[in-house]
Formats: C-alpha cells, structure tokens, sequence
C-alpha cells in the first residue's frame, strides 16, 4: 500500500486528483471558489502559541490571532476554528493518518490530499461516510 502511495506523489498523481476535485464541492453548495494559492493575510491559533509565533508572522505580513477560549464552561464553539477541528476529524477518519506513521513530510501531505479528496468526493456524491457507531457497521463488522 506504501508504495502505491509514494508512487503517485511522486508522479504526481496525487496533487492532479486533488486539485481537479478542490473547487467542485464549493461550487455545487453556492460556496465562492478559493484562489489556487491564495496570499495569507491573517491566521488564527491557540493559546499554546507564543509571542514568536505572532512576531515570526508579523515578519512575513501574516496578522497572527490568538483566539482564546472563553472562561464559561460548557461547549462554546470558537470563531473558525471549528473548520480546523472539523478538518482534524475528517483527516483522522483515515487510519493511516490517526499516527504520524510516515518518515517523509511530502508522504504525509499525500496522505492528507487523499483523505481531502475522499472528503471532497464524498460530498460531491453526497455520500456520507459510516460511522463505527452506525448500528450497521457492527452487523458488517460481525457478519
């Protein structure tokens, strides 16, 4: 399986898939469609982040925001960093990327490009992904 995955990286393969998917889910929701490299202008990040991070932005052009959580207990979502989050889930849905298992960084970010394309082709089909809580994952699962 590794080295279908190293092959395509580096042919290539990978980034072409992605790429011909990237925008198709944005315009059938009525979504604006994202620039192809778009120039950052502002991030935002956890607390754990500290002064060099927002100075080594501030360097670049990048207004760097520490989005704090609030003091409120309960579930309180955070301005944007839910889609970071929903991403993180999305990403964590494919188990090779549960674990950082890979030695290159270039093989991790053609794992992530498959597991975006999965996504993306899913909601182009609208095909929802299954659940391990789904009732009929574990009768698929014992059968």
């Amino acid at each position: 399986m590794y080295d279908y995955f190293a092959k395509r990286e580096s042919d290539g393969t990978t980034h072409r898939a992605h790429n011909l998917l990237r925008d198709r889910p944005r315009r059938s929701s009525g979504r604006r469609v994202a620039a192809s490299r778009p120039d950052v202008a502002k991030i935002r990040v956890d607390g754990g982040y500290t002064n060099a991070t927002i100075d080594h932005g501030a360097t670049l052009g990048i207004d760097v925001e520490v989005v704090k959580r609030p003091s409120s207990r309960g579930f309180q979502p955070l301005p944007k960093r839910w889609m970071v989050e929903r991403t993180f889930g999305r990403v964590m849905q494919h188990r090779r990327l549960a674990r950082d298992y890979e030695t290159l960084p270039q093989r991790s970010g053609a794992m992530i490009h498959w597991a975006m394309a999965n996504t993306m082709s899913r909601a182009l089909t609208e095909e929802s992904t299954l659940s391990w809580r789904t009732e009929t994952h574990f009768h698929t699962i014992s059968a």
